[in-house]
């Protein structure tokens, strides 16, 4: 089993394998967590996806990554929102030209603009973007290569999707989602779960309360709070905790799996979970009865999606070798 001083080597492996900044400009970044270990994350993208990135947080979501990037759909009342904002006068967004399509990681910006600009629920926006993305979320989780042996389980999820059968759905994402953690620990012992990589994060400084110290930018900027001032010994103390984080797009998908886990197998003492808060515990123990709908199965079809994305860096931060 990896240890803590292991996982702390293996940071650095991975801090070291960062693709560095190219001599000549590029355009060709990457557009997936996986491509990040290949192509140079550009540091504009890296900071808005990491603002973005901690609005899906506070709004209890994992970082939605199961939007095709090579034919990004939102759906059309979300376009159409999204669209409107973009071509408004807003003297804020400095735009050298008008919108005309979504690219890139842009389609992370459409529920928090249909929140603060138009009133919009989160719940309800990424629900949409979900519907018109359900065939290609199947379809690639069906085709994974870690879940060749879980599919007629997948299809039973999306069967019983359809059917709106909510609950069904969620007690078969929790056997998946199991399933995935062994394999990303290479183990078969059925007591290996997701809070022991927690446990492993928080031993190096990654903890549910630290988590924003793999994205430095938001960390130091969260560090200063609404009207907050800081001496420049505090200034250099936060400094020092996040400077060699730079991981790029790979540091945001971290902190969104490391908030969204330890929510997800966090300990519970009495009945009355938040329900907006999946509790996989509380839920197995029946602490709570409203669970079943439709929005926390997809964000557990989300957690499970960032899970496959980070696949290539768990190999990394979990090798023993």
């Amino acid at each position: 089993m990896i240890t803590k001083e292991r996982l702390a080597l293996n940071l650095d492996v991975l801090r070291k394998l960062m693709p560095q900044k190219p001599k000549e400009y590029t355009t060709d970044h990457p557009v997936t967590i996986k491509q990040a270990l290949e192509k140079y994350s550009n540091q504009r993208s890296v900071h808005t996806v990491q603002a973005h990135t901690r609005c899906f947080d506070e709004e209890h979501w994992p970082l939605m990554l199961w939007i095709n990037p090579n034919n990004i759909q939102v759906g059309f009342f979300n376009k159409v929102l999204y669209k409107k904002y973009r071509n408004s006068s807003n003297k804020f967004l400095k735009r050298k030209k008008r919108f005309k399509e979504l690219k890139d990681f842009d389609y992370l910006s459409v529920p928090f603009v249909n929140k603060y600009y138009f009133k919009r629920d989160y719940d309800e926006t990424n629900m949409k973007m979900f519907q018109v993305n359900r065939k290609y979320v199947e379809e690639k989780l069906k085709s994974n290569t870690l879940l060749v042996s879980k599919k007629l389980i997948i299809e039973e999820i999306f069967r019983t999707y359809k059917r709106k059968y909510w609950i069904s759905c969620i007690n078969n994402l929790f056997t998946v989602l199991d399933f995935i953690t062994r394999k990303l620990f290479k183990t078969k012992n059925l007591g290996i779960d997701i809070s022991r990589i927690c446990k492993l994060f928080e031993q190096n400084g990654f903890s549910i309360e630290t988590a924003d110290y793999l994205m430095p930018h938001i960390a130091i900027v969260n560090s200063l709070g609404p009207g907050k001032r800081l001496s420049k010994e505090e200034r250099d103390s936060i400094y020092e905790k996040v400077k060699d984080n730079n991981f790029g797009l790979i540091g945001q998908a971290l902190f969104s799996f490391l908030r969204f886990a330890n929510h997800y197998y966090g300990y519970y003492k009495e009945d009355g979970v938040d329900n907006n808060i999946i509790n996989r515990h509380a839920i197995l123990h029946g602490s709570i009865n409203s669970f079943g709908n439709k929005a926390n199965v997809i964000k557990l079809i989300t957690f499970l999606f960032l899970l496959l994305e980070l696949e290539p860096v768990f190999e990394i931060l979990l090798n023993e070798e």
